[in-house]
C-alpha cells in the first residue's frame, strides 16, 4: 500500500503541480513544497515500514496524517487553483 501509494502521489503532484504552472496559480510554489513535505513524511513510514515490519501504532499515524494533510491541503492550497482556470477562460483539457 505504501508504494502504491507513493506512485499515486508522485503522479497526481507533478500532474497538479503541471497545472498550477500552467495557470499561473500563485499558490504553485507553495503547493510543490507541501508535496515534497507530503512526500518526505511518506518516505519516512515507508522506512520505518522496511525496517520494523507492520505496526498498528504507524498505521495510525498514517491514517491519521494522511487524513489532515489532504484536508489542510485540499481546502488550504489545491481550491486556489480554480479561480486561475476561471480566469483563464474555456480551455481544452
Amino acid at each position: 500500500i505504501l508504494v502504491a501509494l507513493g506512485h499515486y502521489a508522485r503522479g497526481h503532484f507533478g500532474r497538479e503541480e503541471q497545472c498550477m504552472f500552467r495557470y499561473q496559480c500563485p499558490a504553485a510554489a507553495t503547493n510543490a513544497e507541501a508535496h515534497g513535505q507530503f512526500t518526505t513524511v511518506l518516505a519516512g513510514f515507508s522506512e520505518r515500514y522496511a525496517q520494523n515490519g507492520f505496526s498498528q501504532s504507524e498505521a495510525k499515524d498514517l491514517v491519521g496524517y494522511i487524513d489532515g494533510w489532504l484536508a489542510a491541503h485540499i481546502v488550504g492550497i489545491d481550491v486556489q487553483l480554480k479561480p486561475c482556470v476561471d480566469m483563464a477562460g474555456p480551455h481544452k483539457d
